[in-house]
């Protein structure tokens, strides 16, 4: 799995890529991109990730959603919200751009790190140093309004 954070416009994620048997094939995959209209951090079954992103920039109609295990997080440039969803569920669950989030294995943690004043960089680095399924490198993408 992994761990994506989002607070205070700011995305974070780490860049642990595994294989089903727990080998450990990169520790700097970007799991956030920007796909134009939107900013996306994924966590999951990473071979869903590269059609997650191209239905993300194709405008990310529900009815074309992706197949596969995943979780994402996606800013909406135009509405200034957050939506998360999980692969399996009907629909998003919507959030203001101020509230703070996370999915993926680690998102407890991150959750209770920003709840206690953590950025989203800093709390994926404290996930990281417990959770074996995240690590590597943190990337950030900041949110330009």
């Amino acid at each position: 799995m992994t761990t994506v954070a989002y607070k205070a416009g700011v995305f974070a994620c780490d860049g642990r890529i595994q294989s089903e048997d727990g080998t450990i094939l990169t520790d700097s995959y970007n799991k956030v991109r920007d796909c134009g209209e939107t900013i996306v951090g994924l966590a999951g079954v990473v071979n869903t990730f590269e059609s997650v992103w191209e239905w993300a920039k194709q405008g990310y109609k529900e009815e074309d959603r992706p197949d596969g295990e995943y979780e994402a997080l996606i800013y909406c440039k135009r509405t200034r919200k957050i939506k998360v969803l999980e692969s399996e569920a009907v629909g998003f669950i919507l959030l203001d751009a101020d509230s703070f989030v996370a999915i993926g294995s680690g998102a407890s943690g991150a959750m209770m790190a920003m709840q206690c004043g953590k950025t989203a960089k800093a709390a994926v680095e404290a996930v990281i140093s417990r959770n074996s399924s995240s690590g590597g490198i943190v990337r950030t993408i900041k949110i330009r309004q």
